[in-house]
């Protein structure tokens, strides 16, 4: 078992942004009663120290998921779009082998 949340958003103050793009997404409006709402509920990128908290009666998962973190070597550069690299068939441009 190793700790983790749902998460939708960075910061706790986010949810509201985050409940009108559920709007604009659903076709609904913030007035509909019978519209998908998050709100209510912290959907947000938690800290160490609250998964801490949340995970108190199981410290094993938090054990568990340092370990994962100390196995993964992972650098996220923001700001730069990152896509693989698939090589194409010999002869062909990448967008002509695509555009089939």
């Amino acid at each position: 078992m190793v700790a983790t949340n749902d998460i939708h958003y960075l910061n706790i103050e986010d949810a509201e942004a985050q409940d009108i793009l559920m709007c604009l997404q659903t076709k609904k409006k913030k007035n509909d009663v019978d519209r998908l709402s998050m709100l209510g509920e912290d959907f947000s990128f938690r800290s160490t120290q609250q998964m801490i908290q949340d995970f108190r009666y199981y410290p094993q998962a938090i054990a568990n998921t340092q370990a994962v973190v100390d196995a993964c070597n992972f650098e996220l550069k923001l700001g730069l779009v990152t896509l693989p690299h698939f090589a194409v068939p010999e002869g062909l441009t990448t967008e002509q082998y695509y555009a089939n």
